[in-house]
């Protein structure tokens, strides 16, 4: 839908389908389901708006558009035998041995009619009926099978074991490095704590001695001045 040209007919068509999905045009909300929403709603606008305008359009065009030849018109008219009364007919006239068939050679092009000479009826289907009888059947192709090696398949089971025995064997020493660091790790952690546990008890032995030491100094100077 770009042209910018609207004839008023497609004008109409068009503030119609604008009506039909304002209340999704005209939503301020800006998020993704919305955003979606509108995408959907514009192809629906635009391929509703051109299914009308063709249509239209096409309808228009109709009386303009002249009818083309057809590829199975007949280029020959063929005339049919039209009598006035009945004609009586033997068996030996059908299926006598003289009996021939005679064609109108001026309605088949070359191509159609490659024979010069009418055939007698009963001959051509005597042919018939012996060709029929003497073309073999044709079968079916016979599509042998490709067979896989024994040795292949046993390669090929041996390679996915051994692919799979070596990523056992990466993810076991994975597992075994992760166990060790963390048991490091855990020694390490465990040292510093009690290391952090000593130093904090030496602070306060030292600071109740330094208590102590002011409490002796008060009852002396208490003892001393009674």
């Amino acid at each position: 839908m770009s042209k910018t040209n609207f004839s008023v007919q497609e004008m109409e068509l068009l503030v119609n389908l604008v009506e039909k999905y304002k209340h999704f045009l005209n939503c301020k909300i800006t998020n993704a389901v919305f955003n979606k929403k509108k995408e959907e709603a514009w192809d629906s606008l635009t391929t509703d708006f051109n299914a009308a305008s063709l249509y239209e359009r096409l309808a228009a065009m109709g009386a303009l558009i002249e009818p083309l030849p057809c590829r199975f018109d007949c280029d020959y008219v063929y005339e049919t035998a039209v009598s006035s009364g009945t004609q009586d007919f033997s068996d030996s006239d059908l299926c006598g041995e003289s009996a021939v068939v005679q064609v109108d050679e001026s309605i088949f092009t070359p191509d159609d009619h490659p024979l010069d000479e009418t055939l007698p009826v009963k001959q051509d289907l005597q042919k018939t009926r012996e060709t029929l009888c003497s073309t073999p059947l044709t079968t079916a192709p016979q599509i042998r099978k490709s067979k896989r090696k024994p040795n292949d398949s046993v390669k090929t089971a041996e390679a996915l074991a051994e692919a799979a025995n070596a990523r056992k064997v990466a993810v076991e020493r994975d597992y075994e490095q992760i166990a060790q660091f963390r048991e490091e790790e855990h020694r390490a952690t465990m040292t510093y704590q009690k290391r952090e546990h000593f130093l904090k008890m030496k602070v306060l032995k030292a600071k109740l001695e330094h208590y102590n030491l002011l409490n002796k100094k008060i009852k002396f100077e208490l003892e001393k001045e009674n």
